[in-house]
């Protein structure tokens, strides 16, 4: 299907293994009518294919409207330093404790999400008929390079992009290269992510001789499982 098999990788731990779904490898494109061991270049990786729903969905989930579907989940480490630190300003007036960082480990987190409350919380964020992402490289003055990528409703498209949109935010930074723009529609995405959730198929020996299809939790190495 659209994303293919997926291979397995092993990890190991303390007392056993944690298998995880590797999404980031590229398949082979056939060469139709050819012997097997000639290929046509390489297809992209699921999670290639997976990348602008995860771009659209960080789009959505940084609406204020739809802030309280994270619960107590955050987008990355800034989120984390942003809640603790006001955390520790509200307390700090009151207490004069000290603070302990926990970390923990869920067990069996991924194996025990079920597929069909995740498919309908993202049918519920997804709220246009179509998306823009767009995609260019900048240029700082140390010169390091930047990858940028803006998302907005196709609708919008005119009025949250004008011409000079690509160097906002970019200050003293020039746009190289060349800007790529991708339409996805609403039909597509949840298209994709039902393929995703409900007919995952991953390959458990490297000759391909057993396959088996994932029914419970979410694919552990999928860009979407954040």
């Amino acid at each position: 299907h659209t994303l293919g098999i997926t291979r397995v990788r092993l990890l190991p731990k303390p007392r056993s293994v944690r298998a995880i779904a590797n999404l980031s490898h590229q398949r082979r494109r056939s060469v139709p009518g050819a012997c097997s061991a000639m290929y046509a270049g390489q297809l992209p990786s699921p999670n290639q294919i997976l990348r602008p729903l995860l771009d659209i969905l960080t789009f959505e989930l940084g609406k204020a409207e739809n802030l309280s579907r994270l619960g107590c989940s955050v987008m990355g480490f800034d989120d984390i330093y942003d809640q603790l630190r006001a955390y520790i300003r509200r307390t700090r007036s009151c207490t004069s404790a000290e603070y302990h960082l926990v970390s923990l480990d869920l067990d069996q987190c991924f194996d025990r999400v079920k597929p069909d409350r995740v498919y309908s919380i993202v049918e519920d964020i997804l709220t246009h008929g179509h998306y823009l992402v767009r995609k260019h490289h900048t240029v700082g003055p140390n010169g390091t390079s930047k990858a940028v990528k803006q998302v907005c409703p196709a609708a919008e498209m005119s009025q949250s992009w004008p011409v000079g949109a690509y160097g906002v935010g970019h200050d003293r930074s020039i746009i190289v290269g060349d800007a790529t723009a991708k339409v996805a529609s609403r039909t597509d995405l949840l298209s994709l992510l039902k393929v995703h959730l409900f007919d995952h198929i991953v390959q458990i020996s490297s000759r391909g001789e057993r396959y088996l299809h994932q029914s419970e939790g979410i694919p552990q190495g999928s860009v979407l499982s954040t």
